[in-house]
């Protein structure tokens, strides 16, 4: 065990007091502030008779109050079950029905609190939070909801990004998220070079893993964030030029944004880094970036099941390595997860440089390997290259196409901000690629325009049967394509 998360929350709110905590609204809300909600979970416990193990359906949204009811809830050892928020309320009060809870918390879905609280028996407890302060009420009362024994090792179910159909849920025990914190904080340490005096930005969700992580990661050491609901380009510009910022992660989407934007590069000299993740992001970006604002994109990777990143590019492994390795997402950090590439017919473990399914085995999560659908390979100095998908693959009539390939061809269009292909039915040939794509602002260009485009650089069989223009992508919380909902906006154009 790395350390005691639970204490190590109480701590940092016992010593930081007055020091600021979450700059939200406009306004710094210091750790003491943060305690209070802690105090008043706190109370409803002891009322209630809650003890740890206990599981607690979080409505997780970004600001301090939801900050300070997610340490609540782990300082006082409870299982949280993480509830996505961008959902209608019929969706929310499902999930917190089925998280089979004991606890209910949520800010602005007291109709699914009550209806969930009704069917469980489970406590419910409403966010109350406004530009003065924030409180917790408790809206009715426990009625020995678990259906249970209570298990205090396990800290959270986290949720899957939910790109290709319904999140599911991953496991992570109290010593596993401990370790990841810890992991985390090392991993920022070295993106950036070294310390950061400056707040962190934190708009990633606390819904999902590395909005989760990250909350988790700052709260535990102390360190001043400023929490967003979502990414907003004007205030992400603004926050890094008002507050110095050295650091700050960013999706491949918003990356595209921030190039698309006419912001000054002086705007964003403090940053010594940027990090990306999430999604796969092509060098031609990361060098355009480089360029023009001089800030190096340092890639990662990880994924839920993981609890976090298991690779990536260090700023000194940038300096060292500069272009010698392109297509690599970093490098594995080993003492977090070990890793291999095997054949996926027969599973045999394939040599360094050989292309196959990844395989990573991560301390934190256990002795078990865990098998991705990702295509990916190694090299001799331990960076890892993914290199699409196995279950994203277009299998056209015997000819095998990478829908990431035709993305990026896609991108290269001048008018075109992000790009997306999918898989559909054909009757003669099995399936082929569907693309949709999203313009940049202002930008017009037709569909014939963008088929006249790939054929003058992507082979006859790549090219996709419709090329659709969307007003926008659909995205999940980490601004990925969701694209089990682009796959019926395609199907019904």
């Amino acid at each position: 065990m790395t350390f005691d998360l639970a204490a190590r929350f109480r701590a940092v709110i016992e010593e930081k007091g007055g020091s600021p905590a979450v700059e939200w609204g406009g306004r710094w809300r210091a750790w003491r502030e943060i305690g209070r909600i802690v105090a008043a979970y706190d109370a409803a416990a002891s009322q209630h008779g809650l003890t740890p193990g206990m599981r607690v359906g979080f409505v997780a949204r970004n600001s301090p109050a939801h900050l300070g009811a997610l340490m609540a809830a782990l300082a006082n050892r409870a299982t949280v079950v993480l509830i996505n928020s961008s959902q209608d309320g019929r969706q929310v009060a499902r999930d917190l029905i089925a998280a089979q809870p004991d606890v209910l918390i949520a800010a602005d879905f007291k109709a699914a609190l009550e209806e969930a609280s009704g069917v469980t028996g489970a406590l419910p407890i409403a966010i109350e939070e406004d530009e003065a302060g924030a409180d917790l009420a408790v809206l009715g009362r426990w009625r020995g909801a678990s259906v249970g024994a209570p298990d205090p090792v396990l800290a959270v179910q986290l949720l899957t990004s939910g790109t290709t159909g319904p999140p599911k849920r991953v496991n992570v025990t109290y010593d596993g998220l401990a370790a990841t914190t810890d992991a985390a904080w090392r991993i920022d340490v070295a993106t950036a070079g070294g310390d950061f005096p400056a707040p962190r930005w934190a708009a990633g969700s606390m819904g999902h893993v590395g909005g989760f992580v990250n909350a988790c990661t700052l709260a535990s050491r102390g360190h001043p964030m400023l929490m967003r609901e979502k990414f907003s380009l004007a205030e992400w510009t603004k926050a890094v030029a008002d507050h110095g910022l050295v650091m700050s992660t960013l999706p491949p989407a918003a990356i595209r944004m921030v190039m698309a934007s006419d912001v000054p590069a002086d705007n964003l000299a403090s940053l010594r880094a940027i990090r990306t993740g999430s999604a796969p992001i092509s060098d031609d970006l990361k060098r355009a970036v480089e360029d023009r604002f001089g800030v190096p994109v340092l890639s990662a990777y990880g994924a839920t099941e993981y609890c976090g990143t298991i690779a990536f590019w260090s700023l000194e492994e940038h300096r060292r390595f500069g272009g010698a390795k392109p297509g690599a997402v970093g490098r594995v950090i080993r003492g977090v997860a070990d890793v291999r590439v095997i054949d996926p017919n027969d599973g045999r473990e394939l040599a360094l440089g050989e292309t196959g399914v990844l395989e990573a085995r991560v301390e934190r999560m256990g002795e078990k390997w865990i098998r991705t659908n990702d295509l990916a390979k190694l090299d001799a100095d331990d960076f890892l290259y993914i290199l699409g998908r196995v279950d994203r693959v277009i299998n056209r009539g015997g000819f095998k196409i990478s829908p990431e390939a035709l993305e990026e061809t896609l991108r290269a269009h001048g008018a075109v901000a992000d790009a997306a292909v999918l898989a559909v039915p054909d009757e003669r040939l099995g399936e082929a690629p569907m693309a949709a794509v999203e313009l940049k602002p202002g930008a017009k260009v037709s569909e014939d325009e963008l088929l006249a485009f790939l054929r003058e650089r992507v082979v006859r069989y790549h090219i996709p049967l419709r090329v659709v223009v969307l007003p926008q992508l659909p995205r999940t919380p980490a601004l990925k394509v969701a694209t089990h909902v682009l796959r019926e906006q395609m199907l019904r154009s």
